[in-house]
């Protein structure tokens, strides 16, 4: 297998990797940084194929591009991956804080009744888990389809959870931040990381390494082509040149057998 060959299926990996960590089903980035780091042998790769000669120009152009290529993704693919560790987080831990808040509220209420405002700790209870009960349906909503409607009713169950939150005592302070936190971070962190993972996706790394590699085998079937005309021509060059030799070591045989009867 070439170089370029080895190049390509790191892109080809890269792209696979890119999909996998998107969809949850990759640990760690490891596999995705070791092909970053095959990919930057691009740039010595092109040096080695231009020394070929002229023939090469085109695939050692196509290398360049993809060493410049992956310098820009390089830049998107750490945006990339921060994002979505930190979305792969809120998504985790968002249901763990809604089951924390939502039996937090239930210990703290009690069956009596508030003197100040005239209203039940329980119907403040459940003003707060349909708040929740919003607020995850919300959540669900935009994880499955993170359309503009969606995110629009999801902005609407964050601004009565942020009202809710300031009239709930400081005691529950904690758990509430918890909660709307980790709904921030979904919301402004889904598209975003779709956008970037197409972003990558649609980068033309890939197909600057697919025209290397057909440049670079064209060059070498032409030059081998060449050789095996060069030796053609060469046989039959010695071929004349030994009919030459041969017809004039004949002319003198015949011309050494008249001047002797």
């Amino acid at each position: 297998m070439s170089r370029i060959d080895r190049l390509l299926e790191s892109g080809l990996r890269l792209q696979s990797e890119v999909l996998e960590a998107r969809a949850g089903l990759s640990m760690n980035f490891d596999a995705m940084n070791a092909a970053v780091l095959a990919l930057r042998s691009a740039e010595a790769s092109a040096s080695t194929v231009r020394e070929r000669g002229l023939s090469y120009a085109d695939a050692a152009s196509s290398l360049e591009e993809t060493a410049e290529t992956l310098r820009h993704d390089e830049v998107i693919l750490e945006r990339f991956k921060s994002d979505l560790s930190l979305l792969h987080l809120s998504t985790r831990y968002f249901p763990c804080a809604a089951d924390a808040l939502g039996q937090r509220l239930v210990r703290s209420s009690d069956a009596s009744t508030e003197p100040s405002t005239g209203k039940s700790a329980w119907a403040n209870t459940l003003g707060s888990l349909a708040m929740l009960g919003e607020l995850r349906a919300g959540v669900g909503r935009y994880e499955a389809a993170p359309t503009k409607d969606n995110a629009l009713m999801l902005q609407e169950s964050l601004r009565h959870a942020t009202e809710l939150s300031v009239e709930r005592s400081t005691a529950l302070q904690p758990e509430l931040a918890v909660l709307l936190g980790h709904a921030r971070s979904i919301l402004a962190r889904r598209e975003l990381v779709d956008g970037q993972m197409y972003t990558l996706l649609q980068s033309p790394l890939v197909q600057h390494l697919q025209a290397a590699l057909a440049a670079f085998q064209g060059a070498a079937e032409r030059q081998t082509q060449r050789v095996v005309l060069l030796r053609l021509l060469s046989i039959e060059l010695f071929a004349l040149g030994l009919g030459a030799v041969l017809g004039s070591v004949f002319v003198r045989l015949r011309a050494g057998q008249r001047g002797h009867p």
